[in-house]
């Protein structure tokens, strides 16, 4: 079951990338649920427009208020404190929970940041609209631009990272074991196929929706993200043990 699986462990797949793929998209599966949710809040907002609006109307009132504290509260909970929790039954670094619960909470707190601003940016380039033309072309720079010259391998890098008891040093020798690119073949393109079948259609409500509402459905969705990541690079239990 996805909700108890490991933390992110290895990307222990076949020798082939395209399997490693295949597999990114059957863990990911089992992990899409809370996608209805998002195209249910999208198709309430066309239906209840005025609704909708009220909402957005006091998320942007909070922005306002509080700035980017929210971004940064809600994917930092739902990003990193959630999943974290959920993977405490298999957490190798739980002699130093302290630390790693500190460095993946504060890793998501960064991510809503980003996310949040490149919502803002892609919306000031392209349009505030909610045609479905402007959407797609959201979504092309989401998926063609953004994830695989940037979010992904923020998030795998940070990970591998995390594999490695939080050492640079580590993650260095190992990308330079590989080459640049078979690290990014082996690592990165079996999570872009999570990205992909997460964020792919679950972008077409989010870019349909006002721009405070963004980043709350994108929160709504973070949580299967990132289980279905760390579902998919658990494999067997870890062969890195953390000293205390």
């Amino acid at each position: 079951m996805w909700y108890a699986a490991g933390p992110m462990s290895s990307f222990q797949f076949a020798c082939s990338p395209w399997s490693r793929i295949v597999r990114a998209i059957q863990n990911g599966i089992s992990s899409s649920g809370a996608i209805p949710v998002v195209l249910v809040a999208a198709l309430l907002y066309f239906f209840s427009r005025q609704h909708a609006d009220s909402v957005a109307l006091v998320v942007k009132q909070w922005r306002l208020a509080y700035g980017i504290w929210i971004p940064l509260l809600f994917t930092s909970v739902c990003g990193g404190l959630i999943p974290w929790v959920l993977s405490l039954s298999r957490e190798s670094l739980k002699q130093r929970w302290r630390v790693d619960i500190f460095l993946v909470v504060g890793f998501w707190a960064y991510k809503g940041i980003e996310v949040d601003a490149w919502y803002k940016l892609i919306a000031h380039v392209v349009s505030t609209d909610t045609r479905l033309e402007i959407i797609l072309v959201k979504i092309l720079l989401d998926q063609a631009l953004y994830a695989p010259l940037w979010a992904v391998i923020v998030t795998v890098l940070f990970y591998r990272w995390r594999l490695h008891c939080y050492s640079a040093a580590a993650v260095r020798k190992e990308i330079c074991s590989h080459g640049s690119f078979a690290w990014y073949r082996r690592y990165v393109i079996p999570a872009l196929g999570i990205n992909l079948l997460v964020w792919g259609p679950a972008s077409i409500a989010i870019f349909a929706l006002p721009l405070p509402l963004q980043i709350v459905c994108f929160n709504i969705l973070l949580v299967v993200y990132v289980i279905a990541v760390q579902t998919l690079t658990s494999g067997s239990a870890d062969p890195i043990k953390c000293s205390a």
